[in-house]
């Protein structure tokens, strides 16, 4: 019985190096350029889904939390939006360091990832918008901006670089 299988075994084995792009393999790939090429192509494309994998799986907690924002886009509030991007945040940078922000130590950080500050100088609105029963005054808050402000926010600063997490001070996670 194992003779049989060996023999097949062996005849598959003769079948695949009869096959044309694998038939250089044994012998100098230079004396087949076709092999060379196919074997650099083979290699290319390999690569190249390596790399795009690596990248979706960079990106998806970022492609979440903008599907996120823009299905609840006509009814999220301005701290729901916060806790989506918190989340998202939390994907990319230690959790222990993003939990420990919170206020404007928080909104200072968001400001030194992103390519323009957002957060800092509408700091009140927010506080405002988060926390509408400590405010002693009402002024209207345009919910719709500041929950834009979150997605923009996820739009550039997310995933972040290596030079956006140094200026975090925060080690780059693995």
């Amino acid at each position: 019985m194992f003779d049989s299988l060996w023999a097949a075994l062996e005849r598959k084995i003769a079948q695949i190096q009869s096959f044309s792009p694998f038939s250089a393999i044994d012998g100098d790939l230079a004396a087949n350029p076709a092999s060379l090429a196919v074997l650099g192509l083979l290699t290319t494309l390999l690569l190249a889904v390596i790399v795009r994998r690596r990248s979706q799986k960079r990106s998806r907690p970022k492609q979440t939390a903008l599907r996120v924002i823009a299905l609840e886009k006509q009814t999220i509030s301005p701290s729901a939006a916060m806790e989506v991007l918190r989340q998202a945040v939390r994907c990319y940078y230690p959790q222990s360091y993003v939990d420990s922000l919170s206020g404007d130590a928080w909104f200072t950080f968001l400001d030194s990832q992103a390519e323009k500050p957002l957060f800092k100088e509408h700091s009140a609105q927010w506080q405002q918008a988060m926390h509408p029963q400590y405010q002693l005054r009402r002024e209207q808050v345009d919910k719709a901006a500041l929950v834009e402000q979150c997605e923009a926010f996820i739009h550039q600063a997310l995933p972040p670089t290596r030079r956006q997490k140094a200026a975090a001070k925060v080690a780059p996670r693995a």
